[in-house]
C-alpha cells in the first residue's frame, strides 16, 4: 500500500475513526500519540451506559504502557472500594479461575465499568489533539487508491470527511461494514442472558468475591459496579432459552427471573435492564483497502467471561500503531497487512472459546448441572487448568508468532538497569530496544527508544519490542541493527 493521498484530493484529517467506544478511542489514542491527525465520528451524544464491567490483565498492562493503568485503578477503587480488584474469574459461568497464578504485576481483574474506561480514554484522546465529533452518524464510506471518504450526518446536516485511512469501530450494526458490503458468517441467537444493574449495595458478605449460582433453575452472577450499584446477570432456564434474538425482557420479567434464580427480587429496586443473546458471527475480512474494522464491528458473540471489551481493545492496540506507521512512513513495509494476519486468527480462537463456554453455560438439565459441578469443584481448582484458562481470558496467551518463544509473544514489565520500568519506555510512537547489561549503547531516535534490562529467556540478547508490547526480534547487536534499519526506525 502506498503512502499519501491521491493527486488532487484534499484531506481533512489523517485518520477517521468511526465510533467512540473503547476500541475506537484506543485506536484514535494510538494513532494520535504518534503525531498523526485523527477525527472521531460518533453517532451518540454521550457515552452509553455500561455493558462491560471489568478490565483484564493484558489490557491493564497495555494501559500501563500508556500511563493510564494507575488512573483506572484509582477510579475502580473510588467506585468499588476494596472490591475493585478481583483475583478470581469465571469461565463458562463457573467461578474459580485464579488469576494469581499468572506472571506479572497485573495478575488480577480490575472491576471498572465500560463508561469509566471510555471517559478516561476520551480525555487522553483530547489531550493528544483528537477531534471527537458527537451526534455525527456515518452513513456511507467510499475509498480509492489514495484516500477514503466518510459521509455522515451531524445534527441533521450531511457532511463528508476525507482521510488516508478509516477505522470502523461502530459495533455490531456497523455502517462502515455495511458500506463495504462485508458478509457475516455464523449462527443466529437461540438464548438470552440479562443484566439487572440495581441501585442496591452489594447484598452478599463484603468479602470482595463474585457470587455465582448454577442450578436447574438457571445461572446467576452478582458483583458490585459501585458502592451503591450491584450487577445481577441471570439466565432463567424457564424463560430465556430457545427464544431468539427478538425476545425482549422487561423489568417485571427480569425481577421474576431474579427471584427464580437467586431466590429473591431484593425489593425490586430501581434498575437498568440490558440483555445479551448468544448469536455468533464473524466478518469475512477485518480490512479492505484503506478501511479496517475493530471490536464488535468484526464479530458478534455472547459476552462469555466478560472479555469482549478487552478483546476489542487488543484489536485497537494491534491496529493503531500500524496505521500511525503507515501514515508517517516508519515501521515494516505495508505493516497494516499484518493486522489481518495477526488478529484474524486471534478472533477465530476467541470465538472458539466463546462456543465452548456457551455450550456449557446455557444448559440446565440435571446431567449438565452435575457436569458443571464437576468442572467447578474438580477441574478448575487444578493449577495447570487454571493457568491455561486464566491466560486465555487475561489475554496473555495471544501470540503473533508460531506460538512458542519470545518473538511474537507479549513482553512483561521489567526493572530497567539504572532505574525505572520497561513499561514506562514503551509507547505508540515507535519501537523499544532493550539492551542487555554491558552492551554498547545504541543511539535512539524519534521512533526508537533504547533502554537496558535483562529479559527472562533472552539473557545477554537484544530484544526489540513493538509499540503494542509484543516482541518483534531477539538477537545479537549486529542482527538487531539490521532489523532496526528494515523497520525504518532511525
Amino acid at each position: 500500500m502506498t503512502h499519501g493521498e491521491a493527486p488532487g484530493t484534499t484531506l481533512d484529517t489523517d485518520v477517521i475513526v468511526v465510533g467512540a467506544g473503547p476500541a475506537g478511542l484506543t485506536t484514535a489514542m494510538e494513532v494520535a500519540a504518534s503525531g498523526a491527525k485523527v477525527t472521531i465520528l460518533e453517532k451518540r451524544g454521550e457515552p452509553a451506559l455500561s455493558r462491560a464491567g471489568v478490565v483484564q490483565p493484558r489490557v491493564l498492562e497495555f494501559f500501563a504502557m500508556r500511563g493510564l493503568a494507575e488512573q483506572m485503578i484509582a477510579k475502580g477503587k473510588e467506585l468499588n472500594g476494596i472490591k475493585h480488584r478481583n483475583n478470581v474469574g469465571i469461565w463458562a459461568g463457573l467461578p474459580g479461575v485464579n488469576y494469581n497464578l499468572l506472571d506479572g504485576e497485573y495478575n488480577w481483574i480490575l472491576v471498572l465499568s465500560q463508561i469509566e474506561v471510555e471517559r478516561i480514554l476520551a480525555a487522553r484522546c483530547v489531550e493528544l489533539g483528537v477531534e471527537i465529533r458527537r451526534n455525527a452518524a456515518v452513513t456511507a464510506v467510499t475509498q480509492d487508491a489514495g484516500s477514503v471518504t466518510a459521509t455522515y450526518v451531524e445534527n441533521g446536516v450531511e457532511k463528508t470527511a476525507t482521510a488516508k485511512y478509516l477505522v470502523g469501530a461502530d459495533g455490531g450494526r456497523s455502517a462502515v461494514r455495511e458500506s463495504l458490503g462485508l458478509a457475516w458468517t455464523g449462527t443466529e441467537a437461540r438464548n438470552l442472558a440479562v443484566n439487572v444493574d440495581a441501585e442496591l449495595p452489594f447484598p452478599f458478605p463484603a468479602d470482595g468475591k463474585t457470587v455465582v449460582i448454577n442450578t436447574t433453575a438457571g445461572w446467576g452472577l452478582c458483583y458490585p459496579l459501585s458502592e451503591q450499584v450491584t450487577r445481577f446477570a441471570v439466565i432463567d432456564a424457564q424463560t430465556m432459552l430457545g427464544v431468539g434474538r427478538d425476545y425482549v425482557v422487561d423489568e417485571e420479567s427480569a425481577f421474576q427471573s431474579l427471584e427464580r434464580v437467586f431466590g429473591s427480587d431484593y425489593g425490586r429496586p430501581k434498575a437498568r435492564i440490558s440483555q445479551f443473546h448468544d448469536a455468533l458471527f464473524r466478518i469475512e475480512t477485518i480490512r479492505r483497502g484503506r478501511v479496517a474494522l475493530v471490536g464488535e464491528s468484526t464479530r458478534i458473540h455472547y459476552p462469555a467471561s466478560g472479555v469482549g471489551m478487552n478483546f476489542a481493545i487488543q484489536d485497537a492496540a494491534n491496529l493503531g500503531w500500524k496505521i500511525a506507521a503507515e501514515v508517517q512512513g516508519w515501521g515494516p513495509e505495508n505493516v497494516i497487512d499484518s493486522y489481518e494476519t495477526e488478529r484474524g486468527p486471534a478472533i477465530d480462537d476467541h470465538l472458539d472459546n466463546v462456543r465452548s463456554q456457551t455450550a456449557i453455560q446455557f444448559r440446565f438439565d440435571e446431567e449438565t448441572v452435575a457436569l458443571k459441578d464437576t468442572v467447578m469443584n474438580d477441574i478448575l481448582p487444578v493449577p495447570e487448568a487454571q493457568k491455561v484458562i486464566a491466560a486465555r481470558l487475561a489475554g496473555f496467551s495471544t501470540h503473533y508468532g508460531d506460538g512458542t518463544g519470545l518473538v511474537g509473544g507479549r513482553i512483561g514489565d521489567q526493572p530497567l538497569i539504572g532505574g525505572g520500568r520497561l513499561f514506562d519506555a514503551i509507547d505508540a510512537s515507535g519501537y523499544t530496544l532493550v539492551q542487555p547489561a554491558g552492551a554498547a549503547a545504541v543511539q535512539g531516535g524519534k521512533h526508537l527508544a533504547v533502554v537496558q534490562a535483562e529479559i527472562p529467556g533472552a539473557e545477554g540478547e537484544h530484544v526489540l519490542v513493538r509499540p503494542d508490547g509484543y516482541v518483534d526480534f531477539v538477537g545479537d547487536a549486529p542482527a538487531v541493527a539490521v532489523r532496526i534499519q528494515e523497520l525504518r526506525l532511525l
